[in-house]
């Protein structure tokens, strides 16, 4: 009876019950973000069949590998097919800045418009791209400076430091030792977006050599990071969660497909259903278990039979 008890009680937790539902919910959910990414990048690019279908299989493969969303992966697709670039080189940053995205915890779109800044100041090609991701890990790394804010602020000043006749990598050692020196990314892009000159005289030039060392050590920094929180609890969620979505969208019947979308949404409601049904079960439970834990007051069948109604 006490065993019997204690399995309702279980039941009636609202976690149980909440973490069935949220799974259920977020399968569905992720179906459906796919599907509304691969509509937006229609709208903005006009290619053939074939070229859809093996740009959404890389893009699977692409998510999975980076514990990204697979419609997050595509929508960042579609937003560098905006800024100009061919699908082909729109899926290859894509890949890019999803892996700082993720690494830095910088939003999305930040990520985008931080890394292109960056690329179009110093005339980077697709190719450059992960080079630049690297360099901006590493460093970021090494000086334990806010990997958040590190691109974004350094794309600030990219241009003025580009058209001063810096170098990438020298323009990058300069700001990185600035911001080390006053602890502080946004305000070290600040001063050399406005006024560079100035601010370069009065630094220290050991530390602009450092700075120059690190980024000379930085290939493939920012895949080896990736590889390391890979085995997270949240990224295997994730992982989950696109290759679902990429399963889902290549099955051929799409009634079928749209059965896995609504599976979701009456699982979510069975579940709804049964937490309203062993709520009171729990609630008797409990007053059951207080009943036969009372000594030579009423009899035991009569608390059994509470227990029962």
């Amino acid at each position: 009876m006490n065993d019997l008890i204690t399995l309702i009680k279980a039941l009636s937790s609202s976690s149980l019950l909440g973490k069935a539902e949220k799974s259920l919910l977020s399968l569905s959910t992720a179906t459906t973000d796919m599907e509304t990414a691969m509509e937006n990048l229609y709208r903005v690019t006009s290619e053939t069949k074939t070229t859809y279908e093996d740009f959404f299989k890389s893009a699977s493969q692409s998510a999975q590998r980076l514990s990204v969303s697979l419609s997050g992966l595509i929508n960042q697709t579609t937003e560098w097919v905006k800024l100009g670039y061919a699908l082909a080189d729109a899926a290859k940053l894509a890949e890019v800045s999803a892996l700082y995205s993720n690494i830095s915890g910088i939003g999305d779109i930040e990520a985008i418009a931080a890394l292109h800044s960056t690329m179009k100041a110093f005339n980077l090609e697709t190719e450059n791209a992960i080079s630049l991701v690297d360099r901006l890990c590493a460093l970021s790394k090494e000086y334990s400076l806010s990997p958040s804010s590190f691109a974004t602020s350094f794309s600030q000043a990219a241009t003025t430091l580009a058209d001063a006749g810096h170098s990438l990598d020298e323009s990058l050692a300069i700001y990185t030792a600035l911001a080390s020196q006053l602890q502080d990314t946004s305000l070290a892009g600040s001063i050399l977006a406005g006024s560079p000159t100035e601010a370069i005289k009065k630094l220290d030039i050991s530390e602009v050599e450092q700075a120059l060392q690190t980024i000379s050590f930085s290939e493939g920094f920012a895949t080896e990071a990736q590889i390391a929180q890979a085995d997270s609890l949240t990224d295997s969620i994730t992982r989950f969660q696109s290759a679902f979505a990429s399963l889902s969208s290549t099955i051929a019947d799409s009634g079928l497909l749209q059965f896995f979308v609504d599976l979701g949404t009456i699982g979510v409601k069975a579940f709804n259903g049964l937490s309203d049904l062993i709520s009171p079960l729990g609630a008797i439970a409990t007053l059951s278990t207080a009943m036969l834990s009372t000594k030579n007051v009423g009899s035991p069948k009569m608390s059994g039979l509470l227990f029962l109604f």
